[in-house]
């Protein structure tokens, strides 16, 4: 299995069909897993190129599922655009793996629970949940700095880094742990196992195991995050 990890292969369309061909014409019999904005959903030509030349999985930035929190971050995107995207790479015998992020001005308590639901509901086969950062000299970081609890960089893999306007960071943190203990709970490594097939259901027997690895991580910084006060 390959994954390409360009964060978007299909910027320019007419390079992206040009590589598809060439790998279909070289009869080269890989695996694929390619990073994706959510728009090539809606590109038919693009996805059955993609399931000729052996992509089996597209790791999708799928981001928000809140039509305010795209909005309120600029993305060009809504909830009802994500489904039918993912409705339409799974037709054409693609799955996706979501990439979330959480911690927009919107999230509640509740949004872990929702993530999950949706994940499932949609027959989501990994994901990623990232609560937001915000990197120097960007409009996110700008709109943001007065938020932020540290700049201790290495904290920001996955960690809650910033004040909320609706959540404390520590319960942020713990509806990351919520979605991802539902999604991978031992009765859904059960049913997902004898569900899968090949390469997905390695998958997603590793990823149980890797996200447990991550919960542990989460949860000791809980502590830290229960200690920071809003800065005023």
């Amino acid at each position: 299995m390959l994954w390409i990890t360009d964060d978007n292969f299909f910027a320019d369309r007419k390079w992206a069909v040009g590589v598809l061909e060439a790998i279909i014409a070289s009869d080269i019999k890989y695996k694929f897993v390619i990073q994706a904005r959510y728009e090539v959903g809606f590109d038919d030509e693009m996805l059955e190129l993609l399931k000729k030349a052996g992509f089996v999985q597209l790791a999708m930035g799928i981001e928000f599922l809140e039509d305010e929190a795209f909005e309120s971050n600029d993305k060009n995107c809504t909830y009802d655009d994500i489904v039918r995207s993912v409705e339409n790479i799974k037709a054409h015998g693609l799955s996706v793996r979501g990439l979330f992020i959480v911690g927009a001005d919107n999230h509640k308590k509740g949004v872990g629970k929702r993530l999950a639901d949706f994940v499932i509901k949609y027959d989501i086969t990994g994901v990623l949940i990232q609560s937001m950062y915000f990197i120097p000299g960007t409009k996110a970081y700008e709109t943001h700095k007065d938020k932020l609890i540290h700049t201790d960089w290495s904290k920001y893999n996955g960690n809650v880094v910033h004040y909320p306007e609706l959540i404390s960071p520590a319960e942020l943190q713990k509806e990351i742990i919520i979605a991802s203990k539902t999604i991978y709970s031992p009765k859904r490594l059960v049913t997902e196992t004898i569900k899968r097939r090949g390469i997905e259901r390695v998958l997603f027997f590793g990823e149980f195991f890797w996200q447990w690895d991550v919960r542990r991580k989460l949860a000791k910084e809980i502590k830290f995050l229960k200690l920071t006060s809003r800065k005023m």
